[in-house]
């Protein structure tokens, strides 16, 4: 006498639903069920029988396998095509799962990594989800393109690739096949973005800033910055007409002995006459005879728009050139801060000023000076931003005298 066993059971094209309620009692026997095209949410997974080889669930409402259900020992097939599943399933509870049908969910960027718990899942389908083509994409695009060269991860064999997989975002691949696109790594990992904008970005920058000390670029950026300024400054400074009656001359020359020579051959030629056009006052040329130096240093401070100061070590042991500095910066009151210039003829430290320098000191604290370059590439630059400094309208007295 042959004994019976309820293998099969097919229970699809129902409305069955399943709350978790009560709990689900089977035959023993159970390997094969067809779940399919019903109302059954991921509490079935609650529900299979222990035994059971083969469910299928498609075309139900289950959007997640949940990882904490019981552990079907014999499970070899799992088909959940045409649910509501949004990730490839964790394989905890399905140690023996050999193939795993997902077609028709809705998977936009599959996990590619839940696949490790899955040691014995030889056969996929995800065919016909709604890829979303992105950086998410690109270790599935990796699993499919391994799988159609028959040396995939673990022997994963995707059902219906490449045909079957296509992009549903972004618009400019809508329709093709995820075989056919190209995702650069470059674009989907930020470091090597990065590293690939900031290193040729630095390398330039680097070279930008090599090549410009070599050349003296900051050098030459300062000085057009002062020489821009001072035509500022000419343009829209303005003095009260009252404060430059007597004034003659465009500059008086203040220098110690020593750098005569400097001042008879570079700074003066540059400018007078027609390389300059500036009026200039000093002291070989424009002191009185018969009167005292005292008296002479007022006249020419008072009868000049502006005070030019030749620096050096020999100007700081001049006691006349100290008289010449403090008398011009009381003149500074009436003219501007910008009627004294300061001209560095050599470097000049801090300690080697005498104390009684003081003035020349916050001076040099506070206002720009300007550096007589010993690059002759540089000298044009430095008398034009020099004559801009000093470049002033004179009284029409004054201007008179100079037509004469």
């Amino acid at each position: 006498r042959v004994q019976l066993a309820l293998q099969h059971l097919d229970l699809s094209l129902n409305s069955l639903t399943y709350d978790s309620l009560v709990e689900c009692v089977w035959p023993p026997d159970i390997t094969h069920m067809n779940l399919s095209s019903n109302g059954l949410t991921e509490s079935v997974f609650k529900c299979l029988p222990n035994g059971i080889k083969i469910p299928d669930l498609q075309n139900n409402q289950v959007s997640v396998v949940p990882e904490s259900i019981l552990k079907p020992d014999h499970l070899l097939a799992l088909d959940l095509s045409a649910n509501r599943l949004r990730d490839l399933p964790v394989c905890d509870g399905f140690p023996t799962l050999y193939l795993l049908l997902l077609k028709a969910n809705s998977l936009h960027a599959p996990t590619v990594s839940n696949l490790k718990s899955c040691p014995r899942l030889k056969i996929l389908d995800v065919s016909l989800n709604p890829f979303t083509c992105t950086c998410a994409l690109r270790s599935f695009l990796s699993l499919g393109i391994n799988s159609e060269q028959k040396n995939g991860r673990r022997g994963i064999e995707l059902v219906s690739w490449p045909w079957a997989y296509n992009c549903s975002y972004p618009e400019a691949f809508r329709n093709s096949t995820l075989k056919d696109i190209w995702i650069p790594e470059i674009s989907c990992n930020v470091g090597l973005l990065a590293a690939t904008i900031l290193g040729p970005a630095v390398i330039v920058i680097i070279a930008a800033v090599t090549l410009c000390h070599r050349l003296d670029g900051p050098w030459y950026m300062g000085m057009i910055w002062q020489w821009t300024r001072a035509k500022h400054r000419a343009r829209t400074q303005q003095v009260r007409p009252e404060d430059l009656v007597g004034v003659e001359f465009h500059a008086f020359v203040s220098y110690s002995q020593h750098d005569a020579e400097w001042v008879q051959n570079s700074l003066l030629p540059n400018l007078e006459g027609p390389a300059g056009g500036l009026r200039i006052c000093h002291h070989e040329k424009n002191f009185v005879p018969g009167k005292t130096i005292i008296e002479n240093i007022i006249r020419c401070v008072e009868k000049s728009r502006h005070s030019v100061f030749v620096l050096s070590a020999h100007f700081v042991k001049s006691e006349w050139c100290h008289y010449e500095l403090y008398f011009a910066s009381h003149n500074r009151v009436s003219r501007g801060s910008d009627s004294v210039v300061l001209v560095l003829l050599e470097p000049l430290p801090q300690y080697l000023i005498p104390s009684k320098y003081y003035q020349l000191k916050a001076m040099m604290d506070r206002h720009t000076y300007l550096e007589w370059p010993q690059d002759r590439a540089k000298h044009r630059l430095f008398w034009a931003n020099l004559r801009a400094a000093l470049q002033a309208d004179l009284p029409n007295a004054a201007v008179r005298g100079l037509e004469e």
